[in-house]
């Protein structure tokens, strides 16, 4: 029989704590060692009994989680450690992986969802929850917003006109149509005019023409 894995849970609400304790140890193969409601108990603690798994939540009095991550790690590089948390947004998660987690569960996760992710963290994977990576990925994204006339110029590119359309029909210069044209290109870092279209589209700001 393999040795259950043993967990150190910690958040500042013990009915939390609690609860999770509940939820993990009613699967094999899942012991828990002891919760905490603050981090310098947890370090104290950690020096006497090491666990292979450390759930944590971010916000916390004192140290937060990502702190105490770090803290841990260095220290103890082999325990793996899996942050439970409300937050969403992807600076967060970019966060937590910076500071050596390898595992991140929203708290409305489903506990099959938080067995899931404790099994890949175990294995040597990380696992980031899907509604968390949502968030994660739209870091990586252009952060690019268009001006009202830089989306009119966009759309008549899209319909095919050319410099000289483009000015009649909003009543600007070419020099104006050509001067958009280059900003649109360096804002959306696309390297011609057919990925300057598909950006467009994939962002909404080109619309279907009716007919």
């Amino acid at each position: 029989m393999e040795r259950p894995i043993k967990i150190f849970i910690i958040d500042d609400h013990r009915v939390i704590s609690d609860g999770l304790k509940l939820i993990l140890e009613s699967k094999p193969g899942y012991q828990v060692l002891n919760t905490f409601t603050n981090p310098a108990s947890l370090l104290q603690e950690i020096k006497l009994q090491q666990p292979d798994l450390i759930i944590t939540d971010i916000t916390m009095p004192g140290m937060n989680g990502l702190e105490l991550s770090k803290r841990v790690l260095s220290e103890y590089p082999k325990i793996k450690i899996l942050m439970l948390t409300m937050h969403i947004q992807g600076e967060y998660v970019k966060s937590a992986l910076k500071a050596g987690v390898t595992g991140y569960v929203l708290k409305d996760s489903s506990p099959d969802d938080l067995f899931t992710a404790i099994e890949s963290v175990m294995s040597g994977n990380k696992y980031i929850s899907p509604k968390a990576q949502n968030g994660f990925f739209e870091l990586g994204r252009p952060k690019s917003e268009l001006t009202a006339r830089e989306s009119e110029v966009l759309q008549a590119l899209a319909m095919g006109m050319n410099t000289r359309q483009v000015a009649d029909k909003l009543f600007i210069s070419n020099h104006t149509v050509e001067t958009h044209r280059k900003n649109l290109l360096a804002k959306t870092e696309s390297k011609n005019i057919a990925e300057l279209i598909v950006w467009g589209v994939s962002r909404g700001y080109i619309l279907p023409q009716p007919g």
